[in-house]
C-alpha cells in the first residue's frame, strides 16, 4: 500500500471552522461540519485500510484515509450523524475536535499524509468501517467459504448494535451491505439523505434489487433500533 506522495486537493473536506497554524505545513480540519471521523490505531488501521484497497468493490466504498505517523493512528472520515460500535481503541470524533492534514505546500510530507482521498463526497459508512474493523481485529478463517447466515451471525455476535432490522434482511443480501442500505435510509425521515447517499442507493438497489421490495414497509426512523 502506497500512501499519496503529493499533497491531493482536499478543499471539499474544508471549512469555515479550520485552523492553519503558522509557519506550518499542515491544516487542522474541524469535523462534525461536513463530516465526522474515527481515529484507529497504527497497526489496526493500516491491516484495514490494505484490506478495503486492494479489493476494488471495497476501494469505491471508502472515503478519505490520513495518516499520521506522529500520533501513529489513522484518521477515517465517514458521513455526520452516524453512530456504529468500535472496536476498542477506536475513537469517534465529532465538534470540538481537529484532524491535521497536510496543506497545499506540503508536497512530501512526513508526519501526516493521505493513504487515500477519492472522489469529492465520497465519504466511509461508519457502520461498514466498524464491521470491517471488527473483522481485522478478529479473522475468521474460510471466511469466503461461509453461508449468508454464518456471516450474520459472526457480525451479530461480534457487533449487534450496528446490524439494525436485520431479520428483514433477504437471505442472499450480505450483512455489510444491509447495513449500508439502513444507515443511509435512516436519514431519509429527517430528509438527511445527501446527494452521495441517494447515488448509492441506486448502486444498491441495482447490485441486490430484494433489498427495495424487503425495506418499502419498514420504519427506519432510529427507536425502532433499540
Amino acid at each position: 500500500m502506497t500512501p499519496l506522495t503529493v499533497a491531493p486537493d482536499a478543499t471539499w473536506l474544508m471549512s469555515a471552522y479550520d485552523e492553519y497554524p503558522p509557519r506550518s505545513s499542515v491544516v487542522l480540519l474541524a469535523a462534525g461540519y461536513a463530516w465526522e471521523a474515527v481515529r484507529t490505531p497504527q497497526d489496526l488501521g493500516l491491516a484495514t485500510a490494505e484490506r478495503l484497497l486492494a479489493d476494488r468493490d471495497d476501494r469505491t466504498l471508502l472515503g478519505p484515509v490520513l495518516h499520521s505517523r506522529r500520533s501513529e493512528c489513522l484518521y477515517w472520515l465517514i458521513r455526520p450523524g452516524s453512530t456504529a460500535d468500535y472496536p476498542h481503541g477506536c475513537q469517534h470524533l465529532g465538534v470540538g475536535n481537529w484532524i491535521a492534514a497536510p496543506c497545499d505546500r506540503a508536497l512530501h510530507p512526513d508526519t501526516v499524509r493521505w493513504l487515500h482521498l477519492p472522489e469529492p463526497g465520497i465519504l466511509t459508512s461508519a457502520a461498514w468501517l466498524a464491521a470491517a474493523l471488527h473483522d481485522t481485529r478478529h479473522p475468521t478463517a474460510g471466511r469466503d467459504q461461509m453461508t449468508h447466515s454464518d456471516d450474520a451471525a459472526l457480525i451479530e455476535a461480534a457487533q449487534a448494535p450496528i446490524l439494525p432490522l436485520d431479520a428483514h434482511r433477504p437471505e442472499k443480501v450480505s450483512p455489510l451491505l444491509w447495513a449500508e442500505y439502513v444507515e443511509i435510509m435512516s436519514a431519509a425521515p429527517y430528509g438527511k439523505v445527501t446527494p452521495a447517499g441517494a447515488a448509492r442507493l441506486e448502486v444498491i438497489y441495482s447490485q441486490a434489487p430484494e433489498i427495495l421490495a424487503a425495506g418499502r414497509d419498514l420504519d427506519f426512523t432510529p427507536r425502532r433500533f433499540r
